[in-house]
């Protein structure tokens, strides 16, 4: 592999990197707006773009480890000061690195409402169903009586 391979890798990543945000940003307006089935015609061109980001993460791997550096910054540093365009390699690494950080960090808050979202449906369901009824407090702050079960045609 050549320095050109290791930047179109980069480059390609980039790409890759910019299509996973805008369909994670997509994810959550399905998600606020409660599409489901937007929501799941979304996860298969994710999953395709995070084996291909995988798999070019290998191969950046195999590349630095081929020349005996480490698959990490310093590896990836000392690649590019061997490299007449390294300056441009470590540049588009950052600007990938960055990339994957928003990815990472949009993601992370769609996880986040999906697990409330299922929560406040458990809860509901629970409510419907008569095996857990809220606790309320009166006046006085002693419980009230809510804890007991009832049938589903009573909620």
């Amino acid at each position: 592999m050549t320095n050109a391979t290791l930047l179109d890798i980069t480059r390609h990543d980039i790409d890759l990197s910019e299509q996973l945000l805008a369909l994670i940003e997509q994810e959550f307006q399905a998600l606020s707006e409660r599409q489901l089935d937007r929501l799941e015609a979304l996860l298969g061109p994710k999953q395709i773009l995070l084996k291909q980001l995988d798999q070019h993460a290998q191969q950046r791997t195999v590349l630095l480890q081929a020349q005996g550096l480490r698959a990490d910054l310093p590896g990836l540093q000392a690649y590019a000061a061997r490299q007449p365009d390294g300056e441009e390699l470590l540049a588009l690494s950052s600007q990938l690195a960055q990339l994957m950080e928003q990815c990472k960090a949009h993601n992370v808050r769609n996880g986040q409402i999906i697990h409330a979202n299922r929560f406040v449906v458990g809860k509901l369901l629970n409510v419907l169903q008569g095996t857990s009824a809220p606790t309320l407090y009166n006046r006085r702050g002693n419980q009230t009586g809510g804890g007991y079960q009832r049938p589903l045609s009573s909620a």
